[in-house]
């Protein structure tokens, strides 16, 4: 329904599709009622995962038509499932819009961070504001992957490397040793090719 100079305007526009990619898992049951499937409803999109419907034959079958069918997908990578994985592979396969979440930047692997990502840690509240945000440029963007390297966060040891701010690290152990992990967080809405970006 939209507002005209006649009044209100209704539309037979179906809403955008968000196919949610994650463990079928009690774990995952309240990151999906309460933060995914509200945050898609605030965009404008509606959101599905395929263990909540009703079908009959291969659920694979079902898993590839609705990626296939999907406008955009919501994939939580947390805990590093190899389902979920293999299902995001297969939609960066067809070009398909994706937005990855974790509770933990580890469990992106490297040849995910390209992609834009959400990293909510336990807040829920956090999660369902930056997806609906993420959601609603999707849906206004639907064909932009042009990539924003200044915007890329970047990681030392887990913590985040701000202008003008120190990292204070620790030695591990005995040996009085530091290790240095580098990791790139995407949280720009837009898929940053590899090669337009290197750290040294």
């Amino acid at each position: 329904r939209q507002s005209g100079p006649l009044g209100p305007k209704v539309t037979t526009r179906p809403k955008p599709f968000s196919l949610v990619l994650m463990p079928f898992s009690q774990a995952f049951e309240d990151i999906y009622e309460l933060a995914i499937r509200p945050a898609c409803e605030a965009a404008g999109a509606y959101a599905e995962r395929v263990d909540k419907q009703i079908f009959s034959g291969s659920i694979m079958e079902r898993l590839y038509n609705q990626i296939a069918r999907a406008d955009i997908l919501i994939a939580d990578v947390s805990n590093r499932n190899p389902n979920v994985f293999y299902e995001v592979g297969y939609a960066h396969a067809l070009g398909k819009s994706t937005i990855l979440i974790t509770k933990t930047e580890e469990d992106i692997p490297f040849d995910l961070r390209q992609y834009p990502h959400i990293i909510y840690g336990e807040s829920l509240t956090l999660l369902r504001a930056e997806l609906e945000r993420r959601i609603r440029w999707h849906i206004e963007n639907p064909d932009s992957t042009e990539a924003v390297p200044e915007e890329l966060g970047i990681l030392l040891n887990g913590k985040p490397l701000v202008k003008g701010k120190q990292v204070r690290l620790l030695p591990r152990g005995e040996m009085s040793y530091i290790s240095l992990e580098f990791a790139i967080q995407n949280h720009t809405e837009r898929v940053v090719r590899t090669l337009q970006f290197r750290a040294g």
